[in-house]
């Protein structure tokens, strides 16, 4: 009798989501017709995540800017139980543009890699201080995401610089933001004053480490791309593999396999509250009242 070995590979969904930084640059040329709609964007994000059982989506959030100088408006927290600090934490960065200036390109530098440096310091002062039962619920990485209004190819080179001397074992990733202004045209930057220099950064490409998005400064794009930050970031598993038979007339060919990874789309109806609502329900008598039922463990297991 064989026995068979294969035992099915399951994962916690939702185990590996990064905390996020949003580090917003409210220097000149960005609005504050901007900041408010990307503010608004970014709180309904996070109300919906609050709401979503199950695994927490974004496990912790933080808010940085850089105006004339560097300031971490909120350290990062846990957004259930804090949403009040955060949306304070908002309100004064909409204050805070109201005394937007124009600064000199390489004091804009500066403040770029003070602000990546500090935030990365801010990650892990918060993992480091984590008492040991509760320590695996930390966030495993961080995420950074810069929104600008300035050229978007200058700012996504100024950080590529930055983090090539910091510690980024445990950063994620870098999004750069570039807005559009009001013109529908993307807000650019005089070469005079924010020169685009050559610096290698292959190895930083060659994995899109700092990747550069170019959307409208509308409130419904924005929410559009601040929602991503919902998808199961765990990537690393296969959930299909298609094989490819060698060819019959080419001597030496090997077979070759495609590796798939699914993506998550969609959100399930039934981990919102009153998920019931969106089902179709065939018998009114199987109407349920109240919340949707669905238990905190349940649906937490991938295969």
């Amino acid at each position: 009798m064989i026995m068979s070995r294969y035992k099915p590979v399951t994962r916690a969904a939702f185990s590996r989501q990064p905390a996020h930084y949003l580090l917003f640059d409210v220097g000149h040329p960005m609005t504050l017709t901007q900041i408010r709609s990307t503010a608004t964007a970014v709180q309904n994000v996070l109300i919906l995540a609050c709401s979503i059982r199950g695994g927490s989506r974004i496990p912790a959030f933080g808010l940085a800017m850089i105006n004339r100088n560097f300031e971490n408006v909120c350290s990062l927290e846990a957004i259930r139980g804090n949403f009040s600090k955060i949306v304070a934490a908002f309100n004064s960065l909409s204050n805070q543009a109201k005394m937007s200036e124009k600064i000199p390109f390489q004091e804009f530098k500066d403040y770029v890699y003070l602000a990546v440096n500090s935030l990365l310091e801010d990650f892990k002062s918060k993992s480091e201080t984590m008492s040991g039962n509760k320590k695996w619920l930390f966030p495993p990485q961080l995420q950074i995401t810069m929104v600008t209004a300035k050229n978007g190819s200058y700012v996504q080179q100024c950080l590529e610089e930055a983090v090539k001397t910091l510690n980024i074992a445990k950063l994620r990733k870098i999004q750069v933001v570039q807005l559009q202004n009001l013109l529908g045209n993307l807000a650019t930057a005089s070469n005079k004053e924010e020169p685009l220099q050559k610096i290698n950064t292959d190895f930083l490409r060659g994995v899109e480490f700092v990747v550069l998005i170019q959307v409208a400064g509308t409130e419904e794009e924005l929410e559009s791309l601040f929602k991503t930050w919902l998808l199961d970031c765990d990537i690393d598993h296969e959930h299909l593999r298609i094989s490819f038979p060698t060819s019959l007339n080419l001597p030496g060919s090997i077979s070759s396999s495609l590796k798939c990874d699914i993506g998550e789309c969609l959100i399930n109806p039934f981990s919102l509250p009153f998920g019931h609502r969106y089902q179709l329900q065939m018998d009114f008598c199987s109407i349920q009242l109240g919340g949707s039922g669905l238990t905190k463990s349940a649906g937490m297991l991938l295969s």
